[in-house]
């Protein structure tokens, strides 16, 4: 409970003082086309280059349900991740963004029949280019309306390359800014490789839809208050594997993510940190073909610290 306390008054101490702020100096509704650093719409103008750098720890957990029989495994992966963003403005409308990132996994699967198995992996994930472009600008009274692409090539082994496109639809004020966005990825086939056996097996296209509305609550210069919740349906696909076997079935699930990050604007137009908590609600997902059964209990705790970088 001590330590559940401390880490409390770590995330909430930020928070106080952003609040404080804003209750001493009041929020204001006037609209507003700022480009604030740190903002959801942020977008660099024409010359100008950004950087975000990010370190973060997941934790997931699962449960593995054979049809017809109680739980017969449990897994935890506590992955530490590194991730750098890069973008540039072609234009005040246009810019191009390249990330990468690199994690490390401990993975530790519970067995009702056998004896624990621990695991661990490190790569670079593949990178990502997105092009955004402003095709609306806010004026005081209407929003903003920007369309991206995002494209991935499937270079790293063990990795889908994958094609997105999304919508988002902006309003901002002097206090705060909101966000909506639609949006939807593609997955190319793969073949991917199981850590337990290390059989291979062809991974088929998959399709993904995301929701999400996002905000920034600016309190005064110095601090601010990302938040939203992201909804992403995951699709089916199946999993051919190497050697023959009968192919499976995924079912789709859900995932609903809220979020807060608190950021301090250490140089409001140019240095920001934040760190943000997020928690996955995920759906039970089905499996069928060679294995009949779902995985259920699943859930994921996230922690960021992001550093974003005008230069």
């Amino acid at each position: 409970m001590r330590g559940f306390s401390r880490r409390a008054w770590l995330a909430l101490g930020p928070l106080a003082a952003f609040c404080s702020t804003a209750w001493a100096d009041g929020f204001d509704f006037t609209p507003d086309t700022t480009r604030f650093l740190s903002d959801p719409t942020f977008l660099t103008v024409a010359g100008q280059w950004y950087s975000e750098t990010s370190a973060g720890r997941q934790v997931f957990n699962e449960s593995w349900q054979p049809a017809g029989y109680g739980i017969v495994e449990r897994y935890r992966a506590d992955t530490d991740s590194y991730q750098q963003l890069i973008q540039y403005g072609v234009t005040n409308r246009l810019n191009v963004t390249l990330v990468g990132s690199y994690y490390e996994v401990s993975g530790h699967y519970t067995f009702t029949d056998r004896p624990a198995i621990d695991t661990s992996q490190s790569q670079f994930n593949d990178p990502e280019l997105l092009v955004k472009y402003r095709a609306i600008m806010q004026t005081d009274d209407s929003v903003s309306l920007d369309l991206q692409l995002a494209l991935s090539p499937g270079v790293v082994n063990g990795t889908p390359g994958s094609e997105g496109v999304a919508v988002f639809v902006n309003h901002q004020w002097q206090s705060l800014t909101l966000q909506a966005e639609g949006g939807a990825t593609h997955y190319d086939s793969y073949t991917a490789t199981d850590e337990l056996n290390a059989a291979t097996s062809r991974i088929s296209t998959q399709w993904d839809y995301l929701l999400a509305i996002r905000s920034q609550l600016r309190a005064s210069r110095h601090w601010a208050v990302n938040s939203g919740v992201v909804y992403t349906r995951n699709g089916t696909y199946s999993v051919t594997p190497s050697d023959g076997n009968s192919a499976s079935s995924l079912g789709a699930d859900s995932v609903i993510g809220p979020y807060v990050e608190v950021v301090c604007r250490i140089l409001p137009r140019r240095l920001n940190l934040g760190f943000e908590y997020a928690h996955d609600f995920i759906s039970d997902r089905s499996l069928s073909g060679a294995f009949d059964g779902r995985w259920l209990d699943q859930s994921r705790n996230l922690y960021t610290l992001r550093l974003r970088l005008i230069f």
